[in-house]
């Protein structure tokens, strides 16, 4: 018998920080469970435009995650164990001056202090990202515990699968959850396209790294070089972001900025799908772009914007730190090869949505059978 408060299946990650990634895991999630007909909760910041997004989803706050009983706890996609190098220590403070609340010091003093675990008879990894990691620190120390004590592990990349593997033999490698087929029909989003013309450039604020900061000014000089050929470069943010918003005001540039109290996530697609080219500094930019029939260049400021080449080895192209290679040559070499491109892309996607849904195939396996 469960506990007064418990609840079948519990799913925790970074939702309701008006990221469009992970507004659009926990949307994919919530679809799976309602088509399977399950009953499942999310923890999540508190943010009014989840109760907008979810309006049949039952939503906990960080600080009472501890005082629920569940049947299955799954950590639902994203990034959600890493501890960056080289940051200095203003960088840092500075990072969590920003993102910190009540609710989260609260959380983090009943997880850290108090030791508190959530509790439940099964734990599932699904999709998820690790790393990357600074050697001897309390976070590697963590996640390494946490990778451990999971009962099944579905990690979502090559690097993090080597991670888990090393500490957890029942890890597997399958892919990320938005590649899930059978939630949102993308074919009522693409278009046809021959050249490339209009180009979107998803950009974020990257603190996490002195490395990945760098890309900054390149990037911008890049998009001026692009408007000079007659590329037409538009920003796109996946969520506010401080630098890049005060920049491009600055510079009197229109952007594309994901707003989840005005937008649905088809209204967001409806947008990205006007371009014929992605560069992103945004993981799932790569994906949705994927999804969409948008070839991309990914920007490699951190381990994920690397190792996502590895899902598209024929059609994505990464621009790697220091940025000093040039990256209008990769544009121009998508350009002259985008049909062949194009159709690369299509299959390594397809065989995306095909590890997806295994990967989904696994999960209701193990959620049956707890």
């Amino acid at each position: 018998m469960l506990k007064k408060g418990s609840i079948d299946i519990l799913v925790k990650g970074a939702y309701g920080a008006k990221n469009f990634g992970d507004d659009a895991l926990q949307f994919f999630l919530t679809e799976w469970f309602k088509k399977n007909h399950y009953k499942v909760a999310f923890i999540t910041k508190k943010s009014k435009y989840l109760k907008k997004m979810f309006p049949n989803t039952r939503l906990i706050s960080q600080d009472q995650a501890f005082n629920v009983d569940a049947k299955t706890l799954i950590l639902g996609g994203g990034t959600q164990f890493f501890a960056f190098n080289k940051i200095s220590f203003k960088e840092k403070l500075a990072f969590y001056i920003k993102h910190l609340s009540f609710k989260k010091l609260l959380f983090t003093f009943q997880k850290r202090v108090l030791k508190q675990k959530m509790r439940a008879n099964k734990s599932i990894g699904l999709g998820l990202g690790l790393g990357p990691f600074q050697e001897n620190t309390p976070q590697l120390t963590a996640a390494s515990n946490s990778i451990a004590a999971l009962d099944e592990v579905f990690t979502r990349d090559r690097l993090s699968f080597e991670f888990a593997k090393s500490l957890n033999s029942k890890a597997l490698k399958f892919t990320d959850i938005c590649f899930l087929p059978g939630i949102i029909d993308f074919s009522k989003f693409k278009q046809p396209k021959t050249k490339i013309k209009k180009v979107g450039i998803i950009v974020r604020d990257w603190n996490l790294s002195s490395e990945g900061k760098q890309y900054y000014k390149k990037l911008q000089q890049e998009v001026e070089r692009l408007k000079s050929l007659g590329y037409l470069p538009t920003y796109i943010l996946f969520k506010p972001e401080s630098y890049w918003q005060e920049y491009l005001e600055n510079q009197q540039e229109k952007y594309i900025v994901w707003n989840p109290e005005k937008m649905k996530i088809v209204d967001f697609l409806k947008e990205l799908m006007e371009f014929d080219l992605m560069i992103s500094a945004r993981f799932h930019g790569i994906i949705f772009a994927s999804l969409l029939g948008i070839p991309s260049i990914s920007i490699g400021i951190e381990q994920k914007l690397k190792v996502v080449g590895e899902f598209f080895p024929n059609s994505l192209q990464v621009w790697p730190y220091p940025f000093s290679e040039d990256l209008i040559e990769k544009v121009n070499d998508v350009q002259k090869n985008y049909a062949q491109v194009q159709k690369s892309l299509q299959q390594e996607t397809n065989n995306n949505q095909i590890l997806a849904q295994n990967m989904f195939n696994e999960l209701k396996k193990v959620i049956q059978n707890n």
